[in-house]
């Protein structure tokens, strides 16, 4: 029987069928998941090296240069960018978009291990990955102090405690990272006359403080019927703890604290990020691959609320949604 005579025999039977069609397009259209990109991965490759202490030049004549002329052999190659900076070798391969992204940075692994024994031994294992345009952030939000009392490291650190740890708890938000503000960071200032007269290497400074600070596994023990694993806590407490390490103990101790001085500061900043000319902290939030990207940022703007609620002092601003 015809469609058509279908629809002029059975006209109810064909109106629900119209209805059923319509209903189910309608609740098909508000679950879609929306997202900027489709689902799809770019031919594209990074090769990462860090060449600790090397100038530019060093790092394009040893480094970048050795791995383009390697890396160029590969077929299917569309462009070929690099930057050589101070300690960093940054090499961008961009493949035509019919090549399959797992192969070709399989191949560009191999290439690099071929080629691992001819780079300078004093450089890191050269990271490979692949570019994504999913694994960018798709909410930024700056955070700053309305109250103004409180110091770059006290807002980071406040902010860690009270923004992130939350945010990551929401459903498909796969990391949120914090930049900005400063990080606390012990410093050991070494005193090279001391160090030369009691004839001691950074090296061994190195080792020792290695060795000190560690958590060693101590066994197990078995008391009443249960057992209960033991470790031997060696982590530094306190700057005493790092003063008091024996470095070398020729017949009378060498201790850190004569051949050095040890402070509690703060890392370089290698930025500076302001919300309204105050100083503030960036939030980054990342998607699951797959997931909803409005639902997730919608979600995020919901966690917020009770965020704010609790600590009035925090000013929150989405910079990009």
């Amino acid at each position: 029987m015809k469609l058509w005579d279908i629809s002029i025999r059975q006209p109810v039977f064909m109106t629900m069928v119209l209805i059923a069609g319509v209903v189910m397009g309608i609740f098909s259209y508000f679950r879609m998941p929306v997202d900027v990109y489709p689902n799809i991965e770019f031919p594209v490759v990074v090769v990462t090296t860090i060449y600790p202490g090397a100038n530019p030049t060093e790092v394009q004549d040893q480094v970048t240069t050795r791995l383009e002329e390697e890396l160029a052999t590969i077929s299917g190659i569309d462009t070929v960018q690099s930057i050589s900076s101070e300690g960093l070798s940054n090499i961008i391969l961009q493949f035509k978009l019919d090549l399959s992204a797992d192969k070709v940075s399989e191949q560009v692994r191999e290439k690099v291990n071929l080629l691992r024994n001819r780079l300078p031994t004093d450089i890191q294992e050269p990271i490979i990955r692949r570019y994504n345009p999913s694994d960018q952030p798709i909410m930024r939000m700056g955070v700053a102090d309305t109250t103004g009392q409180l110091s770059p490291l006290e807002l980071r650190t406040m902010v860690e405690d009270t923004v992130q740890a939350p945010l990551q708890r929401v459903a498909n938000v796969a990391a949120v990272d914090v930049t900005g503000g400063e990080e606390r960071e012990i410093r050991i200032l070494l005193n090279a006359e001391a160090m030369r007269a009691r004839r001691i290497a950074p090296q061994q400074i190195i080792g020792a403080l290695q060795a000190e600070n560690l958590t060693i596994p101590g066994g197990s023990v078995t008391n009443n019927g249960q057992e209960f694993n033991l470790r031997t806590p060696g982590n530094f407490a306190s700057l005493d703890d790092i003063r008091n390490v024996v470095i070398v103990d020729r017949g009378v101790p060498v201790h850190l604290r004569d051949i050095a001085t040890v402070e509690d500061g703060f890392k370089q900043r290698e930025s500076i990020t302001r919300l309204n000319g105050q100083d503030s902290v960036i939030i980054n939030i990342r998607k699951q691959s797959g997931s909803n990207t409005v639902t997730v940022v919608e979600d995020v703007k919901k966690e917020l609320e009770p965020i704010l609620a609790k600590n009035p002092n925090l000013e929150i601003t989405i910079a990009s949604d």
